[in-house]
C-alpha cells in the first residue's frame, strides 16, 4: 500500500522529489 501512496503523492510534488522516491522504493 505505502507503493501506491508514494506513486499518487509523488504526481503532485515535484519532478525531483518523485525521482527521489523512485530510487527509495528500488531501495526498499
Amino acid at each position: 500500500m505505502d507503493k501506491n501512496v508514494r506513486k499518487l503523492r509523488s504526481k503532485d510534488i515535484n519532478p525531483c522529489i518523485e525521482s527521489l522516491n523512485y530510487g527509495i522504493s528500488l531501495i526498499d
